[in-house]
């Protein structure tokens, strides 16, 4: 895992930890703050069940960095958020107290009406609408981030999903296909099934979430 959120003045001074799956952080002797980066997982796509419907894409989970004070010894749970199933929220990654909340879930699409890409986790990125600026049913792409960038969308494909922390939205799918699902431990949404035009689709699921812990190494 590169530093590279922030610009660290001498990277040989910094230590770190990384978890991509649930675990404890037992804070080194002579730490008393961290710096916590993070993600939530993301939300999934949304699918098609009837005729000329057209789903949204899911939205990334919400990711950033805190400093955090410890206290040297200390056990600090951590909990990874799993990626929303198609259709369903992502859920919480957390670092003690800490929380990065999961995206929200793509719309599904019924009955010829289309879905809309429903918003990540709070100050994380949405995953894209169903609809183009025109009101025609075409899959808009997901929202990027400043790093990584949302899943396509298009005429009959499903929204995109939402940019995340660590990784690139997914793809919305293309007419009759499911959508794609965004890569594991990046925060990112998944995309929503391509237009039913003749079958049923759903949307891929979103990428789980991470945590990443950084502290200064103490010299005694």
């Amino acid at each position: 895992m590169s530093a590279g959120f922030i610009h660290f003045p001498d990277r040989d001074i910094w230590d770190s930890q990384s978890f991509t799956s649930n675990g404890t952080f037992v804070v080194p002797d002579n730490v008393d703050h961290v710096f916590v980066f993070g993600a939530g997982g993301g939300g999934g796509g949304g699918g098609s069940t009837a005729l000329n419907s057209h789903p949204g894409g899911g939205g990334a989970g919400s990711g950033g960095f805190q400093i955090v004070p410890v206290t040297p010894g200390a056990s600090i749970s951590v909990t990874i958020g799993a990626g929303g199933t198609p259709g369903s929220d992502g859920s919480d990654t957390s670092f003690g107290s800490i929380v990065f909340k999961g995206g929200k879930a793509g719309q599904s699409s019924t009955a010829g009406i289309s879905g809309t890409g429903v918003p990540g986790g709070a100050g994380r990125y949405p995953g894209g609408s169903s609809f183009d600026g025109n009101g025609l049913p075409a899959g808009s792409d997901g929202s990027n981030s400043d790093r990584y960038s949302g899943g396509t969308g298009g005429l009959n494909i499903g929204g995109g999903g939402g940019a995340g922390f660590y990784g690139n939205g997914a793809n919305g799918g293309a007419a009759n296909a499911n959508g794609s699902s965004a890569a594991a431990n990046t925060g990112a949404g998944g995309g929503g099934g391509g237009a039913y035009t003749s079958s049923s689709t759903i949307g891929g699921s979103g990428g789980s979430g991470r945590i990443d812990v950084y502290w200064i190494k103490i010299k005694v």
